[in-house]
């Protein structure tokens, strides 16, 4: 009669290690599904899951070329403009040389041109004074035979000089006449550089940049030629377009790349923001500037403080990483998360965030 009344009892001792193995499995997987699904599947207070936000940069030249040099490795980190490559730069050098004598060249022309134009100008307004002088002394000759065409008149009338001597001093009259008056109307019409007042030292310099301008501006153009080579030299550095680190060397040096293909990728972030996934439950709850909780998947992470700067009006597909399971759909609420004082985390670095 003891052994039957022990029997029970002992039957439980046995089997107490194997329920406590059942409970221990059982909390075990509860956990793992609460870690797996980040609180998903315990409702809309559960936790969602965040990413470090991350932007990627491709850069990449604007021409075909071979690249001379990589100057940085993966991992490193850059400052925005900071030379990452250099492409082969040897053909635009030379006809940069070229179009440096070129220019040379031209401006020794507008030189020699702005020379010989002097002195054409200038033995233009020589002429222009002979000229001058030239008129004002056919007018007093003209005057003053006038004024003997007045006496000899008067003595041909009275038959004191033979006609041929008041015939021929009539003939140089209108000679001087004839002179006189195509320089009136040179004058008048600004023929020959003959206008009503003196050309001056102004309307000398300008005679001589009218004919000087042509080539003026064949230097204006070669300069201009020059600055786009310089330009298209400076776009063989290619350069980091942000603040970053250097993600992956996708060609080597020596390679011959394409307009537009990438030579290497860096990757940069806004300090401490993230990218969260709120489920369906927790979307309606969200607000813009409501605190948070972040939490590493690190056991015993402590939490950080943040709060909602950017809120998706939408709900949308989930990304694969924020799933409960990564190969089911799953819909949710996109949202940017702002770390209190920043903190120190890598881009694409995964947390959990819960609405405060």
């Amino acid at each position: 009669m003891q052994l039957a009344s022990a029997s029970p009892w002992l039957a439980a001792v046995r089997a107490a290690p194997r329920r406590l193995f059942y409970a221990i499995t059982v909390a075990a997987a509860v956990l793992g599904f609460v870690a797996l699904t980040h609180g998903k599947g315990l409702g809309s207070n559960g936790n969602a899951v965040a990413y470090v936000e991350a932007i990627h940069y491709a850069v990449s030249p604007i021409a075909l070329g071979r690249i001379d040099t990589l100057v940085v490795r993966v991992g490193e980190r850059v400052k925005q403009g900071q030379p990452l490559a250099l492409m082969d730069a040897r053909d635009l050098t030379a006809a940069r040389e070229k179009a440096l004598a070129q220019l040379a060249q031209l401006e020794a022309a507008v030189v020699a041109s702005a020379q010989d134009e002097e002195f054409q100008v200038t033995r233009s307004e020589l002429w222009v004074l002979k000229a001058r002088a030239d008129e004002h002394g056919d007018r007093a000759q003209l005057a003053e035979i006038s004024e003997r065409m007045a006496r000899l008149d008067a003595l041909l009338d009275q038959q004191m000089i033979p006609a041929a001597q008041a015939e021929a001093a009539r003939e140089k009259q209108r000679q001087l006449a004839a002179r006189v008056e195509t320089f009136d109307q040179a004058k008048t019409r600004g023929q020959a550089g003959l206008t009503q007042s003196g050309a001056g030292n102004h309307e000398h310099g300008r005679a001589v940049e009218v004919h000087v301008e042509p080539v003026r501006r064949a230097v204006a153009v070669q300069q201009a030629a020059l600055r786009q080579i310089d330009l298209q030299i400076e776009q063989l550095t290619l350069r980091a377009p942000t603040e970053g680190v250097i993600t992956t060397l996708t060609h080597r040096a020596g390679e011959v790349v394409a307009a537009g293909s990438e030579v290497l990728t860096l990757v940069s972030s806004r300090p401490g923001v993230l990218t969260v996934e709120l489920s369906e439950g927790m979307a309606t709850r969200a607000k813009l500037g409501q605190g948070v909780t972040v939490r590493s998947k690190e056991l015993f992470a402590r939490g950080l403080h943040g709060r909602l700067i950017e809120l998706s009006p939408e709900v949308d597909e989930m990304l694969d990483r924020a799933r409960p399971s990564p190969g089911i759909a799953a819909w949710g609420r996109r949202a940017t998360v702002q770390l209190d004082g920043g903190g120190e985390v890598l881009p694409g670095q995964a947390f959990s965030v819960a609405l405060d």
